[in-house]
């Protein structure tokens, strides 16, 4: 679990670098939602040894967690600490439990 925060803060890196948002609009522009998904179930596939793990559920309640929370104008403006921060209790209450 402690990899995949860690690999999940080179994607919000990337994702925050590549990301055009919009502020009239509290749901991210579906560009950046793809960018985000492709990154994020490519990352988390690589780290998820256990099969019940689906990268694309993990990474969908992630990503809606953050959306629903933060614009992307605001997320996009923290440093990398504060995103981090922002997806760890997202990512730990969507991965799958024991």
């Amino acid at each position: 679990m402690r990899r995949l925060a860690v690999v999940l803060s080179f994607l919000l890196v990337v994702v925050g670098v590549a990301g055009c948002g919009s502020d009239d609009d509290q749901a991210w522009p579906q560009d950046y939602q793809g960018l985000w998904m492709g990154i994020c179930e490519a990352v988390t596939a690589k780290v998820a040894d256990d099969p019940e793990v689906s990268p694309t559920d993990v990474c969908r309640c992630t990503l809606d967690g953050l959306m629903s929370a933060f614009r992307l104008a605001d997320y996009e403006s923290w440093s990398q600490e504060v995103k981090d921060g922002a997806a760890a209790p997202y990512v730990t209450m969507c991965w799958p439990g024991d």
